[in-house]
């Protein structure tokens, strides 16, 4: 998570086919060469590079339009809706 968006221990973004707009709702960290480590449920881990900065502006923040719509989509495509 980006360093000044630390809002608690979470990460969060709206789920594929949520009924929430596409905002970052926890900005990732762009600190470590414009990109950052993600740890995964099943216990793996990977190195991410981000296509655009990272800077953030507001929690809740909209989508940059300098391309950020490709990181924010890999992002989300790690996220699984929840199932009852």
């Amino acid at each position: 998570m980006h360093e000044d968006g630390i809002l608690d221990s979470l990460f969060g973004i709206p789920w594929p086919g949520s009924p929430f707009p596409d905002q970052w709702w926890d900005l990732p960290a762009n600190r470590h060469n414009q990109g950052c480590n993600l740890s995964f449920a099943d216990g793996h881990a990977e190195r991410w590079r981000w296509v655009a900065p990272k800077i953030f502006i507001e929690l809740g923040q909209s989508i940059a339009p300098n391309g950020e719509m490709k990181d924010y989509r890999r992002v989300q495509s790690g996220v699984r809706p929840a199932t009852n």
